[in-house]
């Protein structure tokens, strides 16, 4: 179990690091 969470907890912080820029040039854009 703590590979799995391991794992996904990997696969949140890729997502996170990956929207990040592009929530804040679509907040910019917005703006």
């Amino acid at each position: 179990t703590g590979t799995t969470l391991e794992m996904m907890r990997a696969l949140v912080r890729a997502t996170s690091l990956l929207v990040d820029p592009k929530n804040r040039a679509a907040l910019k854009f917005l703006r």
